[in-house]
C-alpha cells in the first residue's frame, strides 16, 4: 500500500498517463494501425472480443437469471416463532438462529427449547426453499461462468501488460490501452513500462 501510495504521489495521481505523455503520440496520424505490429493489434482485439463475451452473457443471461432468483427468492416468506420475546426467534434474524443453534446444542434443558427447535426447523425448511430456486434458475452456474469470463478478460489484458514493445507505436498504442481500460488500478504497472522504454532506449542507443 506504501509503495503504491508513493508512486501515486510521485506521478501526481496520474499512473500511466504520465508516462503516455512522454511517448511519441505516433498512434495519432491516419495510418496508425498499420504503425503497431500485429501481434500487439492481436492481443488488444482479444481482450476486446472476451470483453463483448463477458458482458453479452452477464446481461443477456446472467442479470436475467438473477433477477428472477431475487424475485422468486422474495416469494419465500419469513416465518417467526411466538415467545414471551415478541418477534425476536424469526427467520430475518441472523442472531436467533445463531442463538438457537447454540442452545439446542450446549443446553438440554433450556425454557424455551421447543422455540429453538421450531425456528431452526424453520430455518431449514426456506434454506431448503432457497436451494431449489438456485437449482431452479441455475443461477450459480451462471455466476460461475460470468466469474469465468471476467477472468479471461483479465488474463487477456495482462497478455497486452507484458507483451515485450520494441517499438515506439507499439508503446504508445500499449500505454493507451492500459489507460483506456484503467489497467494501472490498484496493480503496479511501472515496472513492466520501464522493461519497454530500457528496451527501446538500447535499441536507439
Amino acid at each position: 500500500m506504501a509503495t503504491e501510495t508513493t508512486r501515486r504521489a510521485i506521478f501526481g495521481g496520474a499512473g500511466l498517463a504520465a508516462v503516455a505523455l512522454a511517448v511519441p503520440a505516433v498512434a495519432t496520424t491516419a495510418n496508425a494501425a498499420d504503425d503497431v505490429s500485429p501481434e500487439l493489434t492481436r492481443l488488444m482485439q482479444a481482450v476486446a472480443d472476451a470483453d463483448s463475451e463477458c458482458q453479452r452473457y452477464d446481461e443477456g443471461v446472467c442479470a436475467p437469471a438473477s433477477k428472477r432468483f431475487h424475485a422468486l427468492c422474495t416469494q419465500v416468506p419469513h416465518v417467526t416463532i411466538p415467545s414471551d420475546r415478541g418477534n425476536y426467534w424469526r427467520t430475518s434474524n441472523p442472531d436467533a438462529i445463531k442463538a438457537a443453534r447454540h442452545y439446542n446444542k450446549f443446553v438440554a434443558h433450556h425454557d424455551d427449547r421447543a422455540v429453538h427447535r421450531a425456528l431452526l426447523a424453520a430455518h431449514l425448511e426456506r434454506e431448503e426453499a432457497l436451494d431449489r430456486i438456485r437449482r431452479q434458475t441455475g443461477i450459480d452456474e451462471h455466476n460461475a461462468r460470468v466469474n469465468a469470463l471476467c477472468d479471461a478478460v483479465a488474463e487477456a489484458q495482462e497478455q497486452v501488460a507484458i507483451f515485450p514493445c520494441a517499438t515506439a507505436a507499439d508503446l504508445h498504442a500499449k500505454i493507451s490501452f492500459m489507460i483506456e481500460k484503467e489497467m494501472e488500478d490498484g496493480i503496479p504497472r511501472l515496472e513492466q513500462i520501464l522493461t519497454d522504454a530500457a528496451r527501446l532506449a538500447n535499441k536507439e542507443g
